[in-house]
């Protein structure tokens, strides 16, 4: 993966949740909270199914399942003001979650599905969406109906997310072996904190079996996050934390056997990693008010399924993958059980397609009577490459009747691109993929308000590819390019466009003039009418100001100027001119504004 873009855990956040690149690119901005959508019918998207069978003396026996989808909230606007303020012309885009947990939280005295008090695992669509379906008993379903009808009360989620970043880089080299040195750190805890993993390197590193070299005035601080972030990514996992610890900024789990030999690590070389960012939320407020609005049988289905003879399984496939995959001609899964003799002697498969909309679908397999359901699932993807060959997944064992597939459970790497509403209630966007594999094929795809996603693929692990994007204004303005950009998944806003949001432009005058000289500015989107335009002095002892103005539209986000005429004649308008470029002009005639007339080093929004 290429990591250019990446948050820069190295760097200090200008906010917590704000991140700078690595290398080059937007900053990164993390939500402040997740909610509970709505559907396109209105209809939030928390859903409690009752599942009976026809006959009560007949598998399956009661159950439920529930199913919640969780969308990020960020304040991308302030957001874009701070990284401005930091970088001149910065850009920003939403984070990309890499997956993670979810826990509903009662206050004291209320009750929940101990299903649902437990961390349940998240499927992410590749960008920051997030899904995940839980099965629960009879009793589980009707307590959370019963909640439902309550209006939810006292019930709020904490959310525990992972998203990559770089790790910070040190002029430093460590040497150890992981059979000492991670026993050692980890104390015999098998699942830590990251704050107690942290604190255990920053103050007692001296104690460990490690041996740091070349190393000058480090800071014991961020050598720690160094270190957990490197052990975190090559030895570890990201594990949900135990009950009431979550919100202490993520956990890992590390290996019980850890392997014995020489690692030599050095800190320099920049190295993906993984954090995780916990939200404690409710997630709930909007359920809560259409709960009250329209019942809470709104929310709830009830599925009645025909008997299952002895021995068959029906197995509830569940995706969450990103729409239109570009290129992609046939995916899905085989659900297979192998032979088992004497009771079974031969294999058991069945083909589950995943093309289309429908985010689970089913198969039924006939094993033998009283068989535990040991099955395993196998992906494939059909890409458009000329050779129209299945790619297969590795296979993986699944126990129970639920399979869950997420992003990375298939022989492919996706690189979805979401374009934000608000945009493309502006613009349509034409994008171009350019796969760094030249067995690969291109793609490309128009996204518009009916079809906001899209996601190209090419091999796991390859190279990032190269995304160029058109944005086509409704207003028919010229249109904007932007990349080539990394191939990555990612969110497209505004916020990304460099004509959104304050611009400012630096004016200074060459040589210096004797006495003042003064210019007239006014944004490309605006005409030039006297309360529209902004004149600035320029003299020999102020020879540059700033000037600042708000464009209406991110797509005519330039400006013009033209020489202060005084009482006389207007000098004509220069061309337009492309939003921060820097104005350099000439001294002109003793001219000076008038009084009245609106003169600033740096002016106010028009």
């Amino acid at each position: 993966m290429t990591l250019t873009g990446l948050p820069d855990f190295g760097l200090p956040p200008p906010t917590p949740v704000l991140h700078q690149p690595y290398g080059s690119g937007p900053f990164t901005v993390l939500p402040e909270g997740m909610d509970v959508p709505a559907a396109v019918d209105g209809v939030p998207q928390l859903r409690v199914t009752l599942v009976r069978g026809a006959a009560p003396d007949l598998p399956p026996a009661p159950y439920g399942v529930v199913e919640l989808r969780l969308v990020p909230r960020y304040r991308l606007d302030d957001a874009l003001a701070v990284a401005r303020n930091r970088t001149p012309g910065a850009t920003v885009e939403p984070f990309v979650a890499a997956g993670g947990f979810l826990r509903l939280v009662a206050v004291p005295g209320a009750v929940l599905p101990v299903e649902l008090t437990d961390p349940v695992s998240m499927a992410v669509d590749g960008l920051d969406r997030a899904r995940c379906t839980v099965r629960v008993t009879a009793a589980g379903a009707a307590l959370l109906v019963q909640l439902l009808a309550d209006g939810l009360l006292g019930v709020n989620a904490l959310v525990e997310l992972e998203y990559r970043g770089v790790a910070p880089r040190l002029p430093a080299t460590v040497v150890f072996d992981p059979a000492e040195f991670l026993p050692a750190l980890a104390g015999g805890q098998e699942v830590m904190a990251r704050e107690d993993l942290l604190g255990r390197l920053a103050t007692d590193v001296g104690a460990l079996p490690l041996e740091i070299l070349h190393a000058a005035d480090l800071d014991p601080a961020v050598l720690a996050e160094a270190l957990v972030d490197r052990v975190g990514t090559r030895f570890g996992a990201v594990a949900p934390a135990p009950t009431g610890a979550a919100q202490r900024g993520g956990h890992l789990r590390l290996p019980a056997d850890p392997p014995a030999g020489r690692f030599t690590w050095d800190l320099r070389e920049p190295v993906a990693t993984t954090r995780v960012l916990v939200l404690t939320a409710d997630p709930m407020a909007d359920v809560r008010a259409f709960v009250q609005a329209h019942g809470a049988d709104a929310l709830v289905r009830r599925r009645t399924v025909p008997p299952l003879s002895t021995g068959q399984l029906d197995v509830t496939v569940t995706v969450n993958l990103p729409e239109r995959p570009v290129g992609v001609l046939d995916l899905g899964v085989e659900l297979a059980a192998p032979p088992r003799p004497p009771w079974r002697a031969h294999r058991v498969a069945a083909v589950v397609p995943l093309t289309g909309s429908a985010d689970d679908r089913s198969a039924r397999l006939r094993l033998a009577p009283g068989e535990p359901p040991e099955l395993t699932s196998t992906t494939y993807v059909v890409v458009a490459d000329g050779t129209n060959d299945p790619r297969y997944g590795p296979v993986v064992a699944q126990h129970g009747d639920q399979v869950r597939l997420g992003v990375g459970d298939f022989p492919v790497a996706f690189l979805p691109l979401r374009v934000d509403a608000g945009l493309l209630e502006l613009c349509t966007v034409v994008a171009s993929f350019e796969p760094a594999d030249p067995g690969w094929p291109p793609g490309q795809v128009e996204l518009d308000a009916a079809h906001p996603v899209a996601a190209f693929t090419q091999p796991p692990g390859a190279a990032a590819g190269a995304l160029t994007l058109e944005l086509r204004p409704l207003d028919g303005a010229p249109p904007l390019s932007l990349g080539p950009l990394p191939g990555v998944p990612r969110t497209l806003t505004a916020a990304a466009l460099p004509g959104y949001g304050p611009q400012e432009v630096s004016v200074t005058v060459a040589p210096l003039p004797e006495g003042a000289t003064a210019v007239d500015l006014v944004p490309e989107d605006r005409s030039d009418a006297p309360e529209a335009v902004t004149t600035v002095a320029l003299t020999a002892d102020r020879p540059a100001v700033v000037w600042r103005y708000l464009p209406a539209s991110p797509f005519r986000a330039g400006y013009r100027w033209r020489h202060y005429a005084g009482t006389g004649a207007p000098a004509p308008w220069s061309p337009v001119q492309t939003a921060g470029t820097p104005l350099v002009v000439t001294p002109q005639p003793n001219h000076v504004p008038e009084p009245g007339r609106r003169a600033a080093p740096g002016s106010p929004h028009p």
